[in-house]
């Protein structure tokens, strides 16, 4: 039995501006496997020393815990 690959490369996006904000679309395979559907909230974590933005399922929300 094969298990998916740790990290999987979704290729690159552009940032676009919405308003006052700034948006990266994220691919719906990468949804599907997050368990992530539009709605849903979710973490960023920015690793500095990395340069690495994180984003997870942020289930605590659903239960009212999220700060």
């Amino acid at each position: 039995m094969s298990q998916a690959a740790p990290l999987v490369l979704l290729g690159s996006r552009r940032i676009q501006q919405t308003g006052n904000s700034h948006a990266v679309t994220i691919p719906t395979e990468a949804l599907e496997a997050m368990g992530v559907e539009k709605g849903d909230e979710v973490l960023l974590t920015y690793d500095r020393e990395n340069e690495q933005l994180q984003i997870e399922h942020d289930t605590d929300a659903f239960f009212g815990t999220s700060q």
